[in-house]
């Protein structure tokens, strides 16, 4: 993996908290080839279209909450979310500080969105296994605008939902992360995208990425890391 971008700083004290040999505050690319995240949270029930900010945690499930690697390689596994629902997680075996990110929310059937800018050098939104994500290019100010579109996995719809939601914004949609570009694998929908964003603190400008994924439901959880890469 060839993309780099210089080391975000996390909001608050620095907390070294990594697996192997990367930290995600100083190298989130690093992070995330050596851990997967499963991002559960969902974030608010409607649009956060003034750059809102969300206290966020990383919380690094034990073995018996969940195991992930790569071609025989052990990895760490990771939940993230406010404390109001870490709290509620078990098989959890430590938590890092909060950090400031933004956080694009999602909802079954419908189509909610955010501003990224920056008052954060982090951005996330639900694991996407069906759902379309769509970017707006960079405004003079160095926003994005970003909307996560869920009409029951019909790639057509999300994408309509999606120009629908960018035009009254009076934006048009510049980069479609969909299904067909993180979801299959030798023909089966089998894989999951854990989709963020990457502030450069020295350039102000942000990079999206996808970490995709496949899930077992076994006892416990297994999961197995594909690739990351960049998608705009």
């Amino acid at each position: 993996m060839s993309d780099v971008v210089s080391r975000p700083t996390p909001s608050g004290p620095v907390t070294t908290f990594n697996h192997g040999r990367s930290d995600l505050f100083k190298d989130p690319l690093g992070f995330m080839s050596d851990n997967i995240i499963v991002v559960g949270f969902e974030g608010d029930d409607h649009d956060t279209l003034d750059g809102k900010i969300f206290r966020l945690r990383l919380a690094k499930k034990s073995p018996t909450g969940g195991k992930a690697s790569q071609m025989g390689r052990d990895l760490g596994l990771y939940s993230i979310g406010p404390d109001s629902v870490i709290t509620l997680m078990n098989g959890l075996e430590s938590k890092s500080h909060t950090f400031k990110a933004y956080f694009c929310p999602y909802r079954q059937g419908k189509t909610l969105g955010t501003i990224v800018g920056s008052d954060a050098d982090f951005m996330f939104t639900t694991q996407m296994d069906g759902c379309t994500l769509g970017i707006g290019d960079r405004q003079p100010d160095g926003t994005h605008l970003i909307y996560h579109a869920n009409v029951g996995g019909d790639v057509g719809a999300q994408q309509t939902a999606l120009t629908n939601a960018f035009n009254a914004q009076g934006q048009t949609v510049g980069t479609v992360w969909d299904p067909p570009k993180y979801r299959f694998e030798m023909g089966q929908a089998e894989l999951c995208s854990t989709t963020f964003g990457v502030r450069d603190t020295a350039t102000n400008r942000w990079t999206f990425y996808a970490q995709t994924y496949q899930r077992a439901n076994t006892i416990p959880d297994k999961f197995f890391l594909r690739d990351v890469k960049k998608v705009t």
